[in-house]
């Protein structure tokens, strides 16, 4: 089960795999974790504390049989946010179910915030080991963002599909873009996606990079966007 922040709730089978997802918030994570549970494992309905499903989980009592549940929490740094200070949240006692074996669990955290990854872990007594248990996912550089900005291109039928070589417009355009998107010749992902995301209904052509000021004017675009349906 995935656990991340989307704008709307999914679910699909992958080679087995059941997958599910739904907006993360400040204040309700457990609750939503707990109904996410409900709906997917019905042994666990008549339990409604977070704790008390995920340590049905790890006695086996969750009709999962010999699968894992995996818990994927995106964008951590929100929960970390609205519960600092507190002594021992709730899901700092469901996730001491944790074993490895029948549940684990995978937080997807901001840089910034590894000083309260690092007070949350210890209230759970996990020492953090890098390659062991955590490892940091650097920005990317900018060989591979152009290269991810293409897969992109080519998925939203911006850009010719492989093994079709880009044009000398195209590949000018990817340059520009990934130029424009980079600080330090290192380029964020969650940006680069934005720039994606808000470019894919626009002809992929230097002359239409130019008209919205750059990335960094697709960003702005999108912040002006923003505060109008605010």
């Amino acid at each position: 089960f995935f656990f991340q922040a989307e704008d709307g709730i999914r679910d699909h089978c992958v080679t087995g795999v059941q997958t599910c997802a739904l907006p993360i918030s400040t204040d309700d994570t457990e609750r939503r974790i707990v109904a996410l549970l409900h709906r997917h494992l019905p042994k666990l309905e008549r339990l409604d504390n977070l704790a008390e499903c995920l340590t049905a989980v790890r006695r086996g009592q969750a009709g999962l049989g010999r699968r894992k549940l995996l818990l994927v929490i995106d964008q951590f740094e929100q929960w970390l946010h609205a519960h600092q200070g507190e002594a021992e949240p709730l899901l700092i006692q469901a996730l001491r179910q944790c074993d490895g074996e029948r549940l684990q669990g995978l937080l997807l955290v901001r840089d910034d915030y590894s000083l309260s990854v690092y007070r949350f872990l210890k209230l759970l007594e996990i020492p953090l080991l890098q390659g062991e248990n955590c490892a940091v996912v650097d920005l990317f550089d900018r060989d591979h963002a152009r290269t991810v900005l293409t897969a992109f291109g080519r998925a939203f039928g911006k850009l010719p599909p492989e093994p079709t070589e880009l044009s000398s417009p195209q590949q000018q355009f990817v340059d520009q873009a990934v130029d424009s998107l980079s600080e330090q010749h290192r380029v964020v992902p969650v940006r680069l996606a934005l720039f994606t995301e808000m470019f894919k209904h626009r002809p992929w052509t230097p002359e239409a990079l130019v008209q919205v000021g750059g990335a960094e004017g697709v960003g702005r675009a999108f912040l002006e966007i923003g505060r109008a349906h605010v």
